[in-house]
């Protein structure tokens, strides 16, 4: 091979490695705004008045309209390729709304934290099917930084193992279930890191919006298929006038634009990478609880939180090395 050619191919290898390096920053930055603004819904959880699966049809809605509105305005389309595209979709969209229905009602049962740190166990069900499932090949450091979060859930948990009455921690209304609460937010992990590999394996060619939108299309259509005369009993013009800029808020910016940008992490860094970065969000959830719900952490849930942390930063600090080139 010849010089010229020699040199056009370094720039070929060149070109593809700041492609991919500029991909994993992208997935990186949607990935932790996704689940900052993700954090948010511990608020509308404990601070609206209409229940759970209200909560969920209409954020299901508005989050379909509002991307429908986004790519009637860009002129894109919003067709998927094939049936089967369409049927993953609609298995993913199962996967999410039951994840967001016990996600809530964990969190309505219990606390914002509790009800935040069981859901983020989800990086270790994430790890596990992709091992055990995909036969994926998991790196040592994958298990230490997943080990890494959940010595950090065990830590932000141990009051309630131990029997301790953290009141920070734990609801102080005797009709709260804390147990109950614990179960529904592992439920809810399974599903969402389900959801999240479903997303990874068959849908990352597509834009992310475009797949949300279907996932919020069947959610819709569930739960007015099983809840609506419930829902419909449960809505008034009184509480729409009430609540309804806030429902917006939650469809919008809470439900559409969050699980969009996280979709494009999932597609630009993969489903773990995306899990383990995403165990931030209990920390974010903690702080909004106690700047809206004056839920104050005891000494080891703060240590918890620093453990999540400590594995999120790692796996951010293991992108960064791969966009050098290790």
């Amino acid at each position: 091979m010849n010089q010229g050619g020699i040199n056009r191919c370094h720039i070929t290898q060149d070109a593809e490695s700041t492609d991919a390096a500029n991909k994993r920053n992208m997935g990186i930055a949607t990935t932790l705004i996704a689940i900052t603004l993700l954090a948010g819904n511990g608020y509308f959880a404990k601070g609206l008045v209409a229940d759970t699966l209200t909560l969920t049809l209409l954020r299901s809605v508005i989050a379909a309209i509002s991307i429908l509105l986004f790519v009637w305005l860009t002129g894109q389309k919003i067709r998927l390729d094939n049936r089967r595209d369409y049927t993953i979709c609609y298995v993913a969209g199962l996967l999410l709304g039951v994840h967001w229905l016990c996600f809530f009602y964990s969190m309505r049962v219990s606390t914002v934290a509790l009800g935040m740190t069981t859901l983020y166990t989800y990086p270790i069900i994430t790890l596990w099917l992709e091992a055990f499932i995909l036969k994926k090949k998991v790196h040592t450091r994958d298990w230490i930084n997943t080990l890494i979060v959940v010595i950090g859930v065990v830590l932000i948990g141990m009051p309630e193992a131990m029997g301790i009455n953290d009141e920070s921690f734990l609801s102080k209304e005797t009709t709260t279930n804390n147990l109950l609460g614990i179960g529904l937010g592992l439920i809810s992990a399974l599903c969402f890191a389900a959801r999240n590999i479903l997303q990874q394996q068959f849908l990352s060619t597509y834009t992310p919006h475009k797949t949300i939108f279907y996932q919020v299309m069947i959610i819709s259509c569930l739960m007015l298929l099983f809840f609506g005369v419930e829902i419909s009993q449960n809505l008034s013009l009184n509480l729409a006038k009430q609540e309804g800029l806030k429902w917006i808020l939650l469809g919008v910016f809470f439900t559409a634009l969050p699980h969009s940008l996280m979709a494009s992490g999932i597609k630009n860094i993969g489903a773990k990478s995306v899990s383990i970065i995403g165990c931030l969000q209990p920390v974010i959830g903690a702080f909004i609880a106690f700047l809206i719900f004056n839920e104050l952490s005891s000494n080891i849930v703060v240590i918890g939180c620093v453990v999540i942390m400590t594995g999120a930063v790692l796996e951010i600090y293991y992108q960064g090395k791969l966009n050098q080139g290790k």
